[in-house]
């Protein structure tokens, strides 16, 4: 009986999918096999085999690929994607540098503010038109408001600098809001520090900031830096 309905090698490969690897693979193929086998055994001819696994001519791998029009396409979004991207990250990326410095702007004066309270000391945030620097009072007695600030207060990130300059071609400025009627006042670059309770002081009065917010807008998209009055919480 088998020799009468005898099929091809190469049909058997062609009613199954790519010969699979592995112990597993093996198996499955395997388990085809006996298949065919067991429809021979039963009395069905080649005639029936072929119609049970019709021969495309084509293994499932030679039917994968992309048509022109697909392959056109995704050129056509990468050229796309290449032309915005190229311009944003290595053309003009002063709002990237913007952002880096208002996060070493956040960071900074967080640091200060938590050291201000965990160390008793005066921490100074002093600002300029080019930058600011975080200062303490001197360490002899540095909650006497006699005292000038002259010790270098170190962050222990951002290189290990107490200065943090300006980024050039990004702007910054100052406002003060008030918290009752949210009216913004421009201003100069503040001049505070943070006493040890956390709190925002202004250095020219020794007096708390009172029932304002201190704004600092960064860079051409505004991205604002904010310190509480009442409490000295700094955030976006």
């Amino acid at each position: 009986m088998l020799h009468n309905s005898y099929i091809s090698r190469d049909a058997l490969n062609k009613a199954s999918c790519p010969p699979p690897t592995g112990v597993g693979g093996r198996l499955r193929r395997a388990s085809r096999y006996l298949k065919i086998i067991g429809c021979l055994l039963q009395g069905h001819d080649k005639n029936a085999l072929d119609q049970t696994f019709p021969d495309t001519n084509r293994s499932r791998y030679q039917q994968a690929g992309f048509t022109i029009v697909e392959i056109v396409m995704v050129i056509v979004i990468l050229a796309i994607i290449s032309s915005v991207g190229i311009t944003r990250f290595w053309g003009d990326n002063k709002q990237f540098t913007a952002r880096q410095f208002a996060d070493e702007t956040l960071s900074a004066l967080r640091y200060a503010q938590k050291l201000a309270v965990s160390s008793g000391c005066h921490i100074k945030a002093d600002f300029v038109a080019t930058g600011f620097t975080l200062m303490q009072r001197d360490i002899t007695g540095c909650t006497n408001t006699a005292n000038a600030f002259n010790v270098n207060v170190v962050s222990p990130s951002f290189d290990a600098t107490s200065q943090y300059p300006l980024p050039t071609g990004v702007q910054w400025r100052f406002y003060t809001i008030d918290n009752d009627t949210g009216a913004s006042i421009l201003i100069g670059p503040p001049d505070f520090y943070f006493d040890n309770l956390g709190r925002p002081i202004d250095t020219a009065t020794n007096t708390p900031y009172q029932n304002q917010v201190l704004r600092i807008d960064i860079g051409i998209e505004l991205i604002d830096v904010f310190v509480e009055s009442e409490t000295g919480f700094v955030h976006l």
